[in-house]
C-alpha cells in the first residue's frame, strides 16, 4: 500500500537542482535528437545518391518515396521521446512534492516505468518494423521456431473455424 506523504528520492540545494533538471533534460533528449538526425541524415545520403543515377525524378520526389518505402526507420525516434516524455514532464512537475492522492502517486509510477517501455520493446520497435530485418530473423533458430509456433496457432484457428 502507498503511504501518504513526500516523495523524494533527494533533495538537493538550488543550484544542484538546476544542475539535475538540465541533466535529466539531456539525457533523455540527447537519444532522440542523435537517432533523429541520424536517420534524417542517411535518408538525404540515400536520396542524393539515388538523385544522381535517377535524373527523371526530382530530389524531392526521391525523398517522398524513400520516405514511403521507409517509414519504419521514423517508428524507433519517435517512440524514444513519447515514452520519455511523461517521466520528464512529472519528473519535473512534481519533483520532491506532497503527493495526497492516489492517482498522482500511480501517475508517478507509471510514468516512471513506461519511460523504460523502449528497451522492453526493442524487438517491436526495430525488428518488426522492418521487412528486412524480420526476414533475417525468421531465418534464425529462435524465429524459425517461433515461426513454426504461429503458423501451428494459426492452422488450429482455421480448422475451429472451417468446423463451424
Amino acid at each position: 500500500m502507498l503511504k501518504k506523504g513526500t516523495w523524494c528520492v533527494t533533495n538537493y540545494s538550488e543550484p544542484l537542482k538546476i544542475y539535475n533538471q538540465i541533466n535529466t533534460f539531456i539525457h533523455y533528449l540527447v537519444p532522440f535528437l542523435l537517432n533523429f538526425i541520424c536517420t534524417i541524415y542517411l535518408t538525404i545520403l540515400i536520396v542524393r545518391s539515388r538523385a544522381n543515377v535517377d535524373k527523371t525524378k526530382t530530389r524531392l520526389q526521391l525523398l517522398y518515396e524513400h520516405l514511403k518505402k521507409k517509414k519504419e526507420i521514423f517508428v524507433p525516434s519517435i517512440m524514444i521521446i513519447l515514452s520519455a516524455l511523461p517521466q520528464l514532464i512529472i519528473s519535473f512537475s512534481l519533483a520532491c512534492t506532497e503527493l495526497d492522492t492516489k492517482w498522482e502517486r500511480y501517475l508517478l509510477i507509471t510514468a516512471y516505468f513506461f519511460s523504460y517501455s523502449p528497451q522492453m520493446l526493442t524487438f517491436h520497435l526495430y525488428v518488426a518494423p522492418s521487412t528486412f530485418f524480420l526476414t533475417e530473423f525468421y531465418l534464425t533458430n529462435i524465429g524459425a521456431k517461433l515461426k513454426q509456433k504461429m503458423n501451428i496457432k494459426h492452422q488450429q484457428k482455421l480448422n475451429i473455424k472451417s468446423k463451424k
